[in-house]
């Protein structure tokens, strides 16, 4: 999505996780070097952006905590 973003003309899309990265097993950590710099991104979370007014905001039905969990995402443009 985000590069159909750049395409499109936004060169500054960014598209934001929610939760923590998944693309490795196991993660280097903060001292490491990160083996997918161009694929990884930052959470939302990490970014300072409150994932659950966010989402109440932009009429995002939430479920309740104890039905299940809602992954949710941000683009930038």
């Amino acid at each position: 999505l985000e590069g159909e973003a750049v395409r499109a003309g936004f060169p500054w899309a960014l598209g934001l996780i929610g939760g923590y990265c998944c693309l490795c097993e196991e993660c280097v950590g903060p001292g490491g070097k990160c083996l997918h710099p161009y694929e990884a991104r930052p959470s939302m979370e990490a970014l300072g952006i409150n994932v659950y007014e966010t989402c109440v905001k932009a009429g995002v039905p939430l479920p309740s905590p104890e039905e299940k969990v809602l992954w949710t995402g941000v683009l930038l443009v």
